[in-house]
């Protein structure tokens, strides 16, 4: 088995360490208390020059070898070609744009609609307080054994497709996750923090800070995940509301 990284040597509550073999590479999988598992994947994060290790955090159970898709990456796929392709099918039904609200890809149609997005929406205050896979949502206290992943890329946007992260519910595949993370990473500064059974969880260290650009995202996640506003905020400009200023960003294809 492959030495895991100098910071988890002194962790009390590790446990469960084993590899999860892909055709092409290894990831090392551990547990660790739940209250530890922000702690220890802030300092992972920190090692990950030397390691070549991104880690994720996986949620209360083992990582599910056998859920994963086929690892393949994006090529010539672009992540701006994507989410424009996606969109195309919920343009065409204008009772459904009425009903969420404009879908809009340009800061200068996104001008018309910043009125209509609140500046004083709810978000976290860290990005530590917006995490949501390392808790019970019941009782939004940690649960008592978190996984980890350990990762081997340089990238923090190719852990999901890595880790075959996707084709299920409508979510993206492995290869389209790469191309839309790593272009939000460019744009926002984008970390990977979690990946679960169903859901993708993001560090932000640039988040937008105004209405526009903040809608124009909220279009990109919607084609990304549409049930952010289907089974979440009702509609886009409420979306951006919550992405000003958000040090997280959360994603489920439950």
């Amino acid at each position: 088995m492959q030495p895991l990284p100098s910071v988890l040597a002194g962790q009390p509550t590790l446990g469960n360490v084993q590899e999860v073999v892909f055709q092409s590479h290894i990831v090392l999988t551990f547990s660790v208390a739940g209250q530890e598992a922000l702690p220890v994947w802030q300092q992972l994060t920190e090692q990950h020059g030397d390691t070549g290790l991104w880690p994720v955090i996986t949620g209360p159970r083992p990582f599910a070898p056998s859920r994963v898709t086929p690892v393949s990456f994006a090529g010539n796929l672009q992540g701006p070609d994507l989410i424009a392709h996606w969109l195309v099918g919920e343009q065409e039904d204008p009772e459904l744009v009425t009903e969420i609200g404009p879908l809009v890809l340009s800061l200068e149609e996104a001008q018309q609609h910043a009125g209509s997005v609140a500046q004083d929406a709810l978000v976290p205050a860290s990005w530590q307080e917006g995490v949501v896979s390392n808790q019970d949502w019941r009782t939004r206290q940690p649960y008592p054994q978190v996984f980890l992943a350990l990762v081997p890329t340089q990238a923090t946007w190719d852990a999901p497709t890595w880790l075959g992260f996707g084709r299920f519910n409508g979510c993206p595949l492995p290869a389209e996750h790469h191309a839309v993370l790593k272009y939000w990473h460019d744009q926002y500064s984008l970390q990977v923090m979690c990946v679960t059974e169903d859901m993708v969880e993001c560090r932000v260290e640039r988040p937008p800070t105004e209405a526009a650009q903040a809608l124009v995202l909220a279009t990109e996640q919607f084609a990304y995940c549409p049930d952010l506003v289907h089974q979440g905020c009702g509609s886009v400009t409420e979306l951006a509301g919550g992405l000003l200023r958000s040090p997280t960003w959360s994603f489920w294809w439950d």
